[in-house]
Parts: C-alpha cells; sequence; structure tokens
C-alpha cells in the first residue's frame, strides 16, 4: 500500500522535493554538489528503466550525508590513487569515481543486495573503476599497507558480533600505506549509548534477548577510548556537525519510521535550516555527526 500511494503522490513529491534543493542552494546548504550529482544518476537510471532512479530524484541525499559527504571528500587526498570503500553510502564512492576516474575504489559490503545495486548504478554510469566484493571488514585484517585512502561513513556504530568498532578501525588503519589516510563519520549525543531495535535492519547484526543490535551513539569520551584509542594517536581532523534544536533529529527519527519516504524529501531544507557545524563536542547541544580523519605516518607500520 505504501508503494501505491507513493507512486500516486510521485509529482507533488517531486516538486516538494525541487524546493527544498533550491532552498537550500539559496542558503549555500552543505552538500548540494553530491545531490545535483544523485538527481542526475537517478535520472539516467530512469531511462534506463532501473527503478532505482524515482527514490534518487526524490532524496539523492540522507539527512546528515549532506555533512559527511563534503567532509569526507575535503579529507581525502587529491589524487586517492587506490581506495576502500568500507559499507559507506554508495553515492559518495560513485560521485569520487566518476569524479576522479584515476582512481580505483573497492567497495565493500556483506549485503549482497546493496553490492547488487550499486553494480548496477556503476554500470548505468559506465564506471570502470569501482570493484564490488560482498564481504565484511573482517576481509581487510590481512590486508597491510595496501590502500592510499579508506572511508567508512556511518558504518562502524553499526559493527557488533565476533568483532566490534574498535577492531574494525584498526583493521582498517593497518591497510593503509604510508601517507594514506582513514575518514569515518560516527552519530553522536550527548552521552554514550547503544541502540537495539525489533528487526535486523541490516541482516548481520546478532540479537539480544529478541532484540537486534542497531547501532551506537557515541559521546566524545567514547570515540577517544573506542576509536581513537585503537588507532594510538590523535586524529589530524576533527569535525562536529548537528542539531541546533535539542530533539530534532530524534522528531525527524519518528516521523521517517512512521512515514517512510515521505518524511525524507524535505532533507535539503531540514539540514540547512536546523543544523549546522560546532567547534567541538561540548558546544553541540544534541545529536550530529563526528568526521574523523587519520593520516598514517611512516614507522607507524605494526
Amino acid at each position: 500500500m505504501r508503494t501505491i500511494a507513493l507512486a500516486g503522490a510521485y509529482p507533488y513529491l517531486l516538486a516538494r522535493a525541487g524546493l527544498a534543493a533550491l532552498h537550500s542552494r539559496r542558503r549555500e546548504g552543505p552538500g548540494g554538489a553530491f545531490a545535483d550529482f544523485g538527481r542526475a544518476v537517478g535520472l539516467r537510471l530512469l531511462l534506463r528503466g532501473h527503478g532505482t532512479g524515482a527514490g534518487l530524484l526524490l532524496r539523492p541525499v540522507e539527512s546528515v550525508r549532506y555533512f559527511e559527504f563534503p567532509f569526507a571528500l575535503r579529507c581525502c587526498p587529491g589524487a586517492p590513487g587506490r581506495c576502500l570503500d568500507v559499507s559507506s553510502p554508495r553515492l559518495f564512492s560513485l560521485y569520487v569515481a566518476h569524479m576522479r576516474p584515476g582512481t580505483i575504489i573497492r567497495m565493500i559490503n556483506p549485503d549482497g543486495r546493496d553490492i547488487a545495486t550499486t553494480a548496477r548504478v556503476a554500470r548505468a554510469l559506465g564506471l570502470a573503476n569501482v570493484q564490488l566484493d560482498v564481504c565484511g571488514v573482517e576481509a581487510v585484517a590481512a590486508e597491510r599497507s595496501r590502500y592510499d585512502c579508506i572511508w567508512s561513513l556511518s558504518v562502524v556504530e553499526h559493527i557488533a558480533g565476533a568483532y566490534q568498532d574498535g577492531e574494525a578501525v584498526r583493521w582498517m588503519y593497518d591497510a593503509l600505506a604510508e601517507g594514506g589516510r582513514l575518514i569515518l563519520t560516527v552519530p553522536v549525543d550527548r552521552t554514550f549509548r547503544e541502540e537495539y531495535r525489533e528487526t535486523s535492519d541490516y541482516g548481520t547484526q546478532p540479537a539480544v534477548d529478541g532484540r537486534y543490535f542497531f547501532q551506537r551513539l557515541y559521546d566524545r569520551a567514547a570515540i577517544w577510548e573506542r576509536i581513537v584509542g585503537r588507532i594510538g594517536r590523535d586524529p589530524d581532523v576533527v569535525a562536529w556537525f548537528g542539531e541546533r534544536t535539542p530533539g530534532h533529529f530524534a522528531a525527524y527519527e519518528r516521523r521517517w519510521m512512521r512515514q517512510g519516504f515521505f518524511a525524507t524529501v524535505d532533507d535539503p531544507r531540514d539540514i540547512t535550516d536546523h543544523y549546522t557545524t560546532f567547534p567541538s563536542w561540548e558546544s553541540m547541544p544534541g545529536q550530529g555527526v563526528c568526521g574523523l580523519m587519520f593520516e598514517k605516518r611512516h614507522a607507524e607500520q605494526r
């Protein structure tokens, strides 16, 4: 029923999404280049008969990705070379592959359906510099000093079970060549907590007492203990982005859980009007995102 309702409302939603994008552009909101790319990809997919394109036209970039994608791009080397994407939202890697054709990007994800969708999009874009593998981050554990840049955007907070976020981060860092960069983003709040849900959203999370682990929300202390501590030194770049008013993101998330796609087409307007960058975690009033970049120094090989 929701699919039928979405199809019937599509022209209205498309117009609303366009107005939200225009509002963000006029107010110089973040992530506009990625949204433009996503819409162009969506149109190309629709012309090729791929239904995935309809969603991209309505919501090319989701919520705080409007911050995460530009942050990650700023942290990437100018000529990244050989890169690894650990289960990030696909649009970022496709953008880098398209804009920097000399870059080779290996994208890994334990979700075979996600990889299959990414493969369809990459073929539609004619990207020959994207390699796709159905596997988790544990596959990186045996790879040492291989990549010039690794990114994992809004991923490590979901890792639990046989290994945890800290192990995953250390594997990624060890897989960097000298001078390589590791780029991470994680969700933050005023206190650290773990979130469980009634269903397994990704099909890979462990169950505890009939509920499934979903994610961690970190505070600064947890980031330094669980992530920074595993690398052994402070990050070269730290950035904070979040809601201006406490509770705004939680209300958005509740709408999204009830309404699905209907709640997300205004994301460019919402991010522009209700979120901003902050100089520190202490200055943030509520939920948001932390961006981290580590550059591997000489003599850090293990």
